[in-house]
């Protein structure tokens, strides 16, 4: 049967932080996913650090050539098994409890499609340099994405079917492919 989530992860040549970001999925508390990483043309050892993991939760795409943040998201979208998404960039970190409170979150929203959360901006050596506070309330998202990105990608985790009925990600969209998929879900839904 298909997984619950599916973790969307974007790699291109991030060999340095990718072990940790990985980790941080291979040991959250809910363990219902798949890990679906996309490789986009990486030229350093991320494919190889991919490969060195045995969990079978883990199913790579490598795009042959570099194609782009928003297409990969695109391709990741409509290869997802899951019914939420969870992101989770090949660069960041995540709390070990973030799927199983996301997952309980919207099981007990149905009215919600995307879910988030403040976040803290670390330094190379993963310490805290200060933390991002986002607003809450649906109503006040909306307002907010009026004047600019308020949202934390790598924070959130929306309803899959509710993200390619407002179009998924635009692969048209060079840079904010995640900003354009926010106020195309705010018009028709609730974050």
């Amino acid at each position: 049967s298909p997984p619950r989530v599916t973790v969307m992860m974007l790699v291109y040549n991030a060999a340095e932080y990718l072990r940790l970001s990985m980790d941080c999925v291979l040991n959250q508390t809910f363990d219902d996913f798949e890990l679906l990483i996309i490789d986009d043309g990486s030229t350093d050892s991320s494919p190889d650090i991919v490969c060195s993991y045995s969990d079978s939760r883990i199913r790579m795409i490598r795009n042959p050539v570099n194609r782009g943040v928003s297409w990969s998201r695109q391709r990741a979208l409509e290869l997802a098994g899951g019914e939420y998404i969870a992101v989770l960039d090949s660069d960041d970190l995540s709390d070990l409890k973030r799927f199983q409170a996301q997952v309980d979150y919207l099981d007990r929203h149905p009215d919600i499609d995307v879910v988030g959360s403040a976040f803290e901006i670390i330094d190379k050596d993963g310490r805290p340099v200060r933390t991002v506070r986002v607003p809450t309330d649906p109503v006040a998202i909306r307002w907010k994405l009026l004047f600019g990105d308020c949202i934390g990608h790598s924070t959130v985790m929306y309803r899959r079917e509710h993200a390619l009925q407002v179009g998924n990600y635009d692969e048209r969209v060079l840079t904010g492919e995640d900003f354009d998929l926010w106020v195309r879900f705010a018009a028709h839904g609730k974050i």
